[in-house]
């Protein structure tokens, strides 16, 4: 099975995680290890990395072991997550568009509901924890402080029946390596061209439980003609 990395998000410190769809159907995986499930950063470090968005990996014998709502889960070896090639820009748009619904619910079902800045499913309920949306409004990511865990943290306004939302963003090609601090570059640039009349799509996902939900985040940012993290000298 190939899987086309189109999701890959900063997690607790060292950890990545990294999801997307296997590019002959456009079904949602998620490859993942038996134990930890997380996968360490070093796979995204490197010149190049073994794992970076675009990478299209091939998947020897991956045993599905999803349930409620992550059944995208794909166990597998770690040694098996080599980049068999990168896709370019312009080979993943088109198959992004593809996988665009029409809104939150129509990826996560109606369970997803609206709490406080975000949205959550309960824990173990939902039909799925990975998708692409259309934002519908242009918006801009700001820093706001966290205070459950007293740090800033990245977040992009998302409006919803003229409902104002403050999702986080843990696109990984936001924050430096290995310590995930948010690089304020990268920031600016993606907020520049937010005011721009490039076409603009979401990877969305929900986390693991915590706090008995599974909580809403933005796991990948797409313009339509901008490789934009290709603007940026690290």
């Amino acid at each position: 099975m190939e899987v086309v990395i189109s999701h890959l998000t900063r997690m607790n410190p060292g950890h990545v995680c990294a999801a997307g769809f296997d590019p002959a159907t456009l079904r949602p995986i998620r490859p993942v290890l038996e134990r930890p499930q997380l996968l360490p950063v070093r796979l995204c470090q490197g010149r190049p990395p073994r794992l970076r968005v675009r990478s299209v990996l091939y998947l020897h014998s991956p045993r599905p072991c999803g349930e409620k709502p992550e059944v995208e889960d794909h166990e597998c070896l770690l040694g098996h997550l080599v980049e068999k090639k990168q896709l370019l820009h312009s080979e993943l748009w088109p198959m992004l568009t593809k996988m665009v619904k029409p809104g939150l619910q129509a990826i996560f079902g109606k369970e997803l509901q609206p709490t406080g800045k975000t949205f959550s499913t309960p824990a173990h309920e939902g039909a799925g924890s990975l998708g692409y949306v259309h934002p519908v409004y242009r918006f801009r990511l700001h820093l706001e402080m966290d205070h459950f865990e007293n740090e800033e943290r990245l977040k992009l306004r998302y409006v919803v029946h003229d409902r104002t939302f403050h999702l986080p963003v843990t696109d990984l090609r936001f924050y430096s390596l290995p310590d995930f601090r948010i690089d304020q570059k990268a920031v600016n640039a993606v907020n520049g061209l937010f005011e721009g009349t490039e076409d603009v799509i979401l990877a969305v996902g929900l986390t693991r439980p915590f706090m008995e939900k599974h909580w809403l985040q933005v796991n990948g940012i797409y313009l339509e003609k901008t490789e934009w993290e290709e603007l940026l000298v690290r």
